[in-house]
């Protein structure tokens, strides 16, 4: 008969200090427990409460599935993460530029016709533009050299954006009363 040795929660955290390197005092007082309380925990004679759990996981980027349930791997995979995290940094930062070249040039436009306009209705403006000239070129947000020259090849036909921002300023501004 093939005994099947079970892994408990107990066993997985006296697992992650030995991979660690570090006593059980130096863990106990990192996630804030006694050494003598963590002490019994990885004997399985206590559990490590889930408040605690959590913070260990997160002081020692440890999975708290593979923790709990064994499920996946020890340790979190921080270079994954902090790649996809730059990766959605990047694509917002080219819809901010994109989104920026619309408010500047939309709001020198209003301005220019309307100094005392607000900030609120100029916002709109540019919003609405924005996402129309996107959905009608079937541009997508993230292409900032699509929308850079769509921006640019309307301004070629000047009086046609002119009248294309007042219209739609026009139109925001009386939609308030």
């Amino acid at each position: 008969m093939v005994k099947i040795m079970k892994i408990n929660e107990n066993d997985r955290i006296k697992k992650i200090r030995e991979t660690i390197g570090i006593t059980q005092e130096q863990m106990a007082k990192s996630i804030g427990v006694s050494k003598q309380y963590f002490s019994r925990v990885e004997k399985g004679i206590t559990d490590l409460s889930k408040e605690k759990a959590i913070i260990l996981c997160s002081t020692y980027k440890v999975s708290l599935d593979w923790l709990l349930n064994n499920l996946g791997s020890m340790f979190i995979d921080d270079e994954n993460i902090q790649t996809s995290i730059l990766d959605n940094i990047d694509e917002f930062n080219k819809i901010l530029n994109i989104y920026n070249l619309y408010l500047k040039n939309i709001f020198n436009i209003v301005d220019e016709k309307y100094p005392d306009a607000n900030i609120e209705d100029k916002l709109t403006t540019a919003s609405i533009l924005f996402n129309q000239d996107c959905i009608s070129e079937k541009i997508t947000y993230t292409k900032f050299d699509a929308v850079k020259n769509k921006i640019e090849k309307t301004k070629k036909s000047a009086e046609d954006f002119e009248i294309k921002v007042l219209s739609t300023y026009y139109f925001v501004k009386t939609q308030k009363k």
